[in-house]
């Protein structure tokens, strides 16, 4: 029985070694931004309130800047070996004199930090108002690249073992590195002259 035991525990041990050695490192790309469409923001006529006899409001609607809605899709790509951070991503727009200015967006689940392990995301959609002169638009995205610990998950997941072994699969997994490295990137988009109303390429 102990000649049982100490065989097992040497081949949980070189098991434990082989994974660790051989098991090729994820490829870790940042995530990709692309531009879902641009419209004109709707905004309310100045027809529409004449009859209010509100001259006040009516020249504040004329000094307002014309908007346009824009709205992007940040992603992970499948097999990148990153994940996307729940958090809030930073939005820049390149003003007309040359300058860069901040969106302020709303909340995000940035708010509830349990949510950011609870569930992992492919991809989202970011929409802002930026003025019709923008030309660029520059994010601030958090991500990091999956651990030692997720991609043994995923290989023993993926050659059946734990499925056949899952309190073996659970043990080596626990013992895999988990710490998390979190990273930043900035990519920047180009925006249209005319408007795009249907989804972009």
């Amino acid at each position: 029985m102990r000649f049982r035991r100490t065989t097992l525990l040497i081949i949980l041990a070189v098991v434990f070694v082989l994974i660790a050695v051989f098991l090729p490192p994820a490829v870790q790309e940042a995530p990709q931004v692309r531009l879902i469409r641009v419209a004109h923001k709707a905004i309310e006529s100045r027809d529409s309130l004449r009859d209010t006899g509100d001259w006040l409001i009516l020249d504040i609607l004329d000094s307002r800047p014309e908007l346009w809605s824009a709205e992007f899709e940040i992603r992970n790509r499948l097999g990148g070996g990153i994940v996307l951070s729940h958090g809030k991503v930073g939005v820049e727009f390149l003003g007309a004199g040359g300058d860069w200015a901040a969106i302020d967006l709303p909340p995000t689940l940035a708010d509830y930090p349990w949510f950011e392990s609870a569930m992992r995301i492919k991809s989202r959609r970011i929409k802002v108002s930026v003025p019709v002169e923008t030309r660029r638009c520059r994010f601030a995205i958090r991500f990091r690249p999956v651990t030692v610990q997720e991609r043994c998950q995923q290989a023993l997941a993926r050659w059946g073992l734990w499925r056949r072994f899952p309190k073996l699969s659970a043990w080596i997994s626990d013992w895999m590195p988990k710490s998390e490295r979190w990273m930043e990137c900035r990519p920047e988009v180009e925006l249209p002259s005319v408007p795009i109303e249907q989804e972009a390429l």
